[in-house]
């Protein structure tokens, strides 16, 4: 049976107020339900639904972030604007690459020392990022040096040839910053491509 309304007369408190409220009358048993209560009810916001749009929680936005510091960085490298460390590094930088001969000096210019050495060496040098993975504070990226060695390199002089060498670079982040850097990368492979170490053979019988 269609509902009708009508005016109810409710008091309250001793007052007589009226307001208008809906009476339903299901199965001979009348139910009267106030308008207000009505208002309110519509004025409930609608029931949350999951969230399947672009919006990334924080975690993986932060990742993501430090994750293009590091990468900025061997950007940078490439570019030759040695600047950019002053940026993307702290002050008090470390590196803890054991083939790094200014490990002991931090900061941003530690690693512009070091990428000045390396280039002076292969002039031609450039990464290739192959991969990255980001957890919390730190950043991993799996990378691919390319260049020739036309240049003298801790005592060594230029052999002229080519060498492509592998290595992963494991960075600690710290507002926004590089705070520290563990690489390990095939130094022995490029010693052998410049022929400066005979390459292993497989033993005969």
């Amino acid at each position: 049976m269609p509902a009708d309304t009508m005016r109810t007369g409710i008091f309250r408190d001793g007052s007589a107020r009226y307001r208008a409220a809906r009476t339903e009358v299901t199965d001979g048993l009348t139910v009267r339900t106030p308008n207000r209560t009505r208002r309110r009810a519509a004025r409930m916001p609608p029931a949350a639904t999951a969230n399947t749009g672009s919006a990334q929680p924080v975690g993986n936005a932060m990742s993501e972030q430090n994750k293009a510091i590091a990468k900025r960085a061997i950007d940078a490298w490439n570019s030759r604007d040695l600047e950019v460390f002053d940026e993307v590094a702290a002050d008090d930088y470390i590196d803890h690459d054991p083939q790094n001969p200014y490990a002991d000096v931090h900061g941003p210019e530690g690693m512009k020392k070091l990428v000045r050495m390396y280039l002076g060496a292969f002039s031609d040098q450039r990464f290739l990022v192959n991969e990255q993975i980001a957890e919390g504070d730190f950043v991993t990226t799996r990378w691919t040096a390319t260049g020739t060695n036309d240049g003298e390199m801790m005592g060594m002089h230029a052999t002229g040839k080519p060498a492509v060498v592998q290595g992963i670079t494991i960075n600690r982040l710290r507002d926004g910053k590089l705070v520290e850097g563990w690489t390990c990368w095939d130094a022995l492979g490029m010693m052998q491509q410049l022929g400066l170490v005979r390459p292993a053979h497989s033993a005969t019988a």
